[in-house]
């Protein structure tokens, strides 16, 4: 008698087994589908697969070596509302050799946000494959961690492929770790505008805590590039400090770095500005310095008085 109450109990269980997953087979076409008669049902499967949590995560998994770009988003949609319920999933996941999946699978632990995945992602980070270690590199940014995870993410900085050198970029300016500001001055004078933009980005993220070494980087940097990014962090920064160099650039010979003068120089003068720059106005010539005075007297139009 009790030999059969097991095996009724045991046949319950996998036939709950199977219709979960049936059920989540069926949810994630729904979520998935690009027809126009699911439109207003893709949401609330999204919603429905996220609610389920482990029940989904687990046999979500058979879809992460998906090629299809849809799908692939819509994962990780789910596994983001799903939470840190799908990491010990995903990150099982990421043994594979399977590029695909290791890219999936890695978006999809950037949207979970838990660190305990930071080891299994930076072991993904050292795939022969430049896009998976691009995607892993991001994913250990917005994972968490922060110091310990910074540090151990910017040797990936001297990856030759620019995309995987701006992901870790991106990285070090979610973790916020001041021990990074020197590596992300260095990106700034990158050859790729993508990682150099990312850098700018990340260091505008620090706010005060990068004052200090962007100061410091106009008295010692010569580079238009690199300088024209630093005087424009001078003025998004608000460092006061710079003002006397500042004035200078106003006159530069180099157009570039004299149009991001005038930029900055308007962020930090505010209304104090405006007669200087109405009086560079009337014997500018170049193009890009022209409109950002433009750019510079429209900001300084909408302050109020006492800013």
């Amino acid at each position: 008698m009790v030999s059969k109450i097991i095996i009724m109990v045991l046949a319950m269980t996998s036939l709950a087994f199977a219709d979960t997953k049936s059920e989540v087979e069926r949810l994630f076409q729904t979520a998935s589908s690009g027809e126009i008669r699911y439109v207003k049902l893709v949401q609330p499967a999204k919603d429905s697969l996220a609610v389920m949590k482990d029940s989904a995560a687990k046999y979500l998994v058979s879809k992460l070596s998906t090629t299809d770009a849809r799908e692939a988003q819509t994962l990780t949609e789910i596994y983001r509302g799903i939470g840190k319920a799908g990491t010990k999933y995903l990150i099982a996941a990421l043994n594979t050799d399977d590029k695909y999946q290791l890219r999936v699978t890695s978006r999809c632990l950037a949207e979970v946000k838990d660190s305990t995945s930071v080891d299994a992602l930076l072991k993904a980070a050292t795939n022969s494959d430049y896009t998976v270690r691009a995607e892993a590199l991001a994913a250990v940014g917005k994972s968490g961690g922060g110091a310990a995870t910074a540090a151990r993410l910017e040797p990936f900085f001297n990856d030759s492929i620019y995309s995987v050198r701006k992901s870790c970029v991106y990285g070090l300016g979610n973790l916020k770790s001041p021990a990074s500001l020197d590596l992300l001055l260095r990106a700034l004078g990158d050859p790729h505008f993508g990682v150099r933009l990312t850098a700018y980005d990340a260091l505008v993220s620090f706010d005060s805590l990068a004052r200090e070494k962007v100061a410091a980087l106009l008295d010692t940097v010569r580079f238009a590039p690199v300088t024209g990014l630093a005087i424009r962090l001078a003025g998004q920064l608000r460092i006061h400090q710079v003002e006397p160099k500042l004035a200078l650039y106003l006159a530069d010979g180099n157009p570039l770095l004299r149009g991001w003068a005038v930029w900055s120089w308007g962020r930090l003068r505010g209304k104090d500005a405006t007669a200087q720059l109405d009086e560079l106005q009337k014997r500018e010539s170049d193009l890009f310095v022209k409109s950002m005075l433009t750019d510079t007297r429209a900001y300084i139009d909408t302050l109020t008085s006492h800013e």
